[in-house]
């Protein structure tokens, strides 16, 4: 599969090492703000799930997957802040 997620260029991609069908990307700099798209392998044909953290000019300088149980877990550096957040709801 191929497809394009940030035309701007500049990303950063993650995999899950948690839960190992779940990526994401984020352009540095954005020209959308601070956002991260998250795919799910499971359903590779469905658009991704957009996290808008930030307006621009602020975007996201680093991110990775937390190694936590139950519902995948982003930390986010933006700016000068740490953002925390789940991708979705526990079942």
């Amino acid at each position: 599969m191929t497809g394009s997620s940030f035309p701007d260029g500049g990303n950063v991609f993650r995999w899950s090492r948690t839960f190992t069908e779940h990526f994401a990307i984020s352009a540095q700099p954005s020209s959308k703000g601070a956002i991260i798209h998250v795919y799910n392998c499971n359903f590779i044909n469905a658009p991704p799930t957009v996290f808008t953290i930030r307006s621009k000019p602020l975007y996201v300088r680093d991110f990775d997957f937390l190694s936590l149980p139950g519902i995948p877990v982003i930390a986010a550096a933006v700016g000068e802040s740490l953002i925390i957040f789940s991708i979705g709801v526990e079942a």
